[in-house]
């Protein structure tokens, strides 16, 4: 079998089994099927639940352990130095073996420095006998290993013949990490099992479609890690080592790159789309092609538009639950005028000020809307050099759908408040603008210090509109200002008159809830109006979460 030399001198199988998304009950007749094929090295994850079907495979074929080389990875919710000791040996156990061969940050979220000081560790003690990352991109990867006394080993990414990720490889090449392809056929994306420079290639050696995929990238110096439950497919992704292929079929397959890989084709920052959780079972989602999948199998599509729709199927209590389109198109006409650009300013100041000192900031924008805000505050922290990742969501797939459109970089999904598509902690400032108080799921997904900015109307917010549409037109009610787990930190208030004329009359009264309570007289009076004057004014309501 063929073998590639990791930067510490150990020996790591070119071609590997992955076992990802295989069920914990047939994880060991899988891994079982693969080591009687030939295969040596497995590659498993905490995530994937199934390292104890991986361990028993290893002990009831009695494969002699210096011959295997067995990968895992740590999860992000054992983040930290100690939690993630904690989880070594867990997976050790469960793995039934007393050293890892390789073992990987999963992403790059949480305490993942605490988490690879935790390996240092676990490999300077024989329980690990190389270290690397998992899903690490561009600048987090050097940092990591500009700061780190064991160089990466291995970084593993998605990587095949249509992302053979050359500017990544140039990145890690002077810490001599290699790369491991995890999805190394695309998951059948773009047709691979049928693109014709690959069969064209294939008919002169006599090779399917995957193997010549797979020959290319182990010729590359690319670890892959093919996965299938089918023990005869197995054995065809694992011979690609009895022919070469020439120079000329190697051009021609380095035509096929498209530069694009498929997990960033959620939110261009995999980080992003890491905030989300499976409203199924609550398990992380992982984006693997245009899809979003959980440990548990759980899949999600990725719209063409680049947002997923996570709202759980009991909590649809219409079709198309939320604002509608037309609602939601007048409130995209009305903020892009510019009229509440005050409030817009004043919000990215406020997230600005209220954001963790250093390091990354996790913004979440709970009832997002169309996105105008969140755009307005991304750029502000861009402006200021300061990294940033944003996710919203919101119940109207119309308004998810101009947002993800409006901010690729974000990571924007259908749902709602009271159970947020989120997970826990990831949050370290979260955005609520007029929008309900979840005060349990406010809780769950910010982490403990973290910021939640709520806006409410001032009482005389919109008065202009309501002296046109009411006889008798009222002040808004005063906001609640106490809520459970919360501590009020600060309030700003931002206030301004406007005058808006023609179209943009009827865009602010189609975005507000009057428009559905508004008596016809007065739809009739403002529809004859050409201009309006009125008040608007914003409250900015700071929490510690507690």
């Amino acid at each position: 079998m063929k073998e590639v030399r990791l930067n510490n001198g150990v020996m790591m199988p070119a071609i590997g089994f992955g076992v990802f998304q295989i069920p914990e009950n047939e994880t060991e007749r899988a891994v079982s099927d693969a080591l009687e094929t030939g295969y040596r090295l497995i590659d498993t994850a905490q995530a994937y639940y199934n390292e104890e079907g991986v361990g028993n495979a290893i002990v009831r074929l009695g494969v002699p352990r210096e011959e295997l080389f067995i990968t895992t990875k740590v999860w992000i919710s054992n983040a930290g130095e100690e939690k993630a000791a904690r989880s070594i040996d867990e997976s050790l156990r469960k793995l039934r073996t007393d050293y890892i061969d390789l073992l990987l940050v999963h992403q790059p979220f949480g305490d993942y420095y605490g988490t690879y000081r935790a390996m240092q560790k676990a490999y300077q003690e024989g329980k690990v006998r190389a270290i690397g990352l998992s899903n690490f991109y561009g600048a987090r990867f050097v940092d990591l290993a500009e700061n780190m006394e064991v160089k990466p080993a291995v970084l593993q990414v998605e990587a095949h013949v249509f992302a053979q990720q050359t500017a990544m490889r140039e990145t890690i090449a002077p810490y001599g990490t290699r790369l491991m392809a995890w999805g190394p056929l695309a998951q059948g994306a773009d047709n691979l099992f049928k693109d014709e420079t690959l069969r064209g290639i294939g008919a002169k050696y006599g090779k399917s479609n995957a193997q010549i995929a797979l020959k290319f990238l182990t010729d590359e110096g690319i670890i892959a890690i093919p996965k299938s439950v089918h023990k005869e497919r197995m054995k065809e992704n694992f011979e690609i080592f009895d022919f070469e292929l020439t120079e000329e079929d190697r051009k021609a397959i380095h035509r096929l790159d498209t530069g694009v890989s498929g997990l960033m084709v959620y939110a261009k920052t995999p980080q992003a789309a890491a905030a989300l959780r499976c409203p199924v079972c609550g398990g992380a989602l992982m984006p693997l092609g245009t899809s979003l999948r959980c440990p548990q199998g759980h899949s999600y599509d990725i719209a063409k538009e680049g947002y997923v729709n996570l709202l759980a199927i009991q909590k649809r209590h219409a079709a198309d639950p939320g604002d509608g389109k037309a609602m939601v198109r007048a409130r995209r006409a009305f903020l892009q005028a510019g009229d509440y650009a005050p409030f817009q300013k004043a919000l990215a100041e406020l997230c600005l000020e209220y954001a963790p000192e250093c390091g990354e900031t996790h913004l979440l924008d709970a009832g997002c809307g169309e996105g105008s805000y969140d755009r307005v505050v991304y750029d502000a922290f861009a402006a200021q050099g300061r990294p940033c990742v944003l996710a919203g969501f919101d119940l109207s797939k119309d308004a998810i759908r101009l947002a993800a459109k409006l901010l690729p970089e974000a990571a924007f999904a259908v749902g709602g408040s009271f159970s947020a598509p989120v997970r826990d902690g990831w949050a370290d400032v979260l955005l609520n603008i007029f929008s309900p108080f979840a005060e349990q799921e406010f809780c769950r997904v910010l982490r403990s210090g973290g910021v939640l900015l709520y806006a409410v109307p001032t009482a005389r917010h919109l008065y202009g509109l309501k002296e046109v549409l009411y006889d008798e037109p009222y002040e808004n009610a005063e906001q609640q200002t106490e809520y459970s787990g919360f501590t009020l930190i600060g309030e700003r208030t931002v206030t301004d008159t406007i005058t808006v004329e023609g179209d943009q009359i009827r865009n602010l009264f189609a975005m507000t809830p009057y428009f559905w309570k508004t008596p016809h007289v007065g739809a009739l009076r403002l529809a004859a109006k050409q201009s309006l004057t009125t008040e608007i004014g914003f409250r900015f309501l700071a929490y510690r979460r507690v």
